[in-house]
């Protein structure tokens, strides 16, 4: 049995690939641009690896990659970019797919490719990483929990000291351009990124930080399987300079197009090369990032909040998930067909046991709307 990793020499690929050669006996196809790189993994990992060269661009280099395989799993980044033409390529070869897809702007055509994979009987899962991915499975697991859901509010919280490369960058910058969707009052609407800011808190070491909206796929899923008037997601990065910077580019109209993208988060990476780990590690405050889902809803006629809340590694929450979905793909444990996000076709429960096995904790809280929030 096969998997093919795509980006599987980047820094969530790899992740993914390691954790599926530790948890099955399935061979790893470590598909990438970056020959030296994907080489260098497979002479370090061994026997079960092979790597194959792909350029994201060129939809005939990513079919020849995953067309002998059970299922593929894209980690290719910026998604706002290569998230739609990779998902056809996995489909047009013939074979199921789980990515990593967390900006919202693919969303939508994404979940139109859904008729294709079906009659195909292909399963295609979309946005399997942490925000979205692990959130969403949170999201569902608490409406469980109420007689009706009001509102879903997810946060996220990421610490440049977690991260490296300019794909993340590129992401940061695309989700606080211009206006992001927001599901408010039982319909889709647009407000302004990094609009209505508010103080959360996170788990501990994590102190309180203020988060705003940011082009999530969250709010675009989530109505679509649970009955809610709200939902919401808002965002940050640590630290404040970094966020500082994503809003400067944007005042200064310099993520007005991909191409501008490129330049400005070539930017700031370059930027970011001069500050010393250390010093980064600092001025984050930490090496974690985390994320909280509240569920406001009504339970016996009472208000009520469920709250979740996880922090780990970026690497970690990201790859895990998706590494484990594939496995569930490939053992037949997801029995949907067609492209849906998480939680319309993985149940939470087993599954958000599974990764607390690997190590990924979640953490539950129960209170009234008129609680402070914790």
């Amino acid at each position: 049995m096969r998997i093919a990793v795509l980006g599987g020499a980047g820094e969530i690929g790899r992740r993914v690939v390691e954790h599926l050669l530790e948890r099955s006996d399935v061979s790893v196809i470590i598909a990438d641009l970056r020959e030296d790189e994907g080489r260098r993994l497979v002479k370090r990992l061994g026997q079960r690896t092979s790597f194959q060269q792909i350029d994201a661009g060129r939809a005939r280099t990513v079919i020849r990659a995953v067309e002998r395989c059970a299922v593929a799993v894209n980690c290719i980044g910026p998604a706002y970019r290569f998230a739609l033409p990779i998902a056809r390529a996995v489909l047009d070869a013939g074979v199921s797919g789980v990515d990593i897809c967390d900006d919202a702007t693919p969303v939508e055509r994404l979940l139109g490719l859904h008729d294709k994979a079906k009659r195909r009987g292909l399963i295609y899962l979309t946005g399997m990483g942490w925000s979205p991915g692990i959130t969403n499975l949170l999201a569902l697991k608490a409406s469980r929990q109420l007689d009706r859901t009001e509102r879903i509010d997810i946060r996220w919280l990421g610490s440049a000291a977690d991260a490296s490369g300019q794909a993340v960058i590129k992401h940061l910058l695309y989700c606080v351009t211009g206006n992001v969707p927001c599901f408010r009052g039982g319909k889709w609407i647009r407000v302004p990124a990094l609009s209505e800011p508010e103080t959360v808190n996170f788990p501990y070491p994590l102190k309180a930080a203020t988060v705003a909206h940011t082009g999530h796929p969250e709010q675009m899923t989530l109505p679509r399987s649970i009955a809610v008037d709200d939902v919401t997601c808002k965002g940050a990065v640590l630290p404040r300079m970094a966020m500082e910077a994503a809003r400067l580019a944007t005042r200064l109209q310099l993520t007005r197009d991909d191409i501008a993208i490129d330049q400005a988060a070539s930017m700031i990476f370059r930027a970011g090369t001069l500050l010393h780990p250390k010093l980064l590690r600092r001025l984050s405050g930490s090496r974690q990032s985390a994320a909280r889902v509240d569920v406001t809803g009504v339970k016996a006629g009472q208000p009520r909040v469920v709250s979740y809340s996880l922090m780990d590694r970026i690497q970690r929450m990201t790859a895990v998930p998706a590494a484990a979905a594939a496995l569930d793909i490939v053992h037949g444990a997801v029995r949907s067909v067609g492209v849906l996000p998480p939680e319309e076709a993985v149940d939470p429960d087993p599954f958000l046991s599974s990764l607390a096995q690997r190590g990924i904790v979640i953490h539950e809280h129960h209170q009234d709307p008129d609680e402070e929030t914790p």
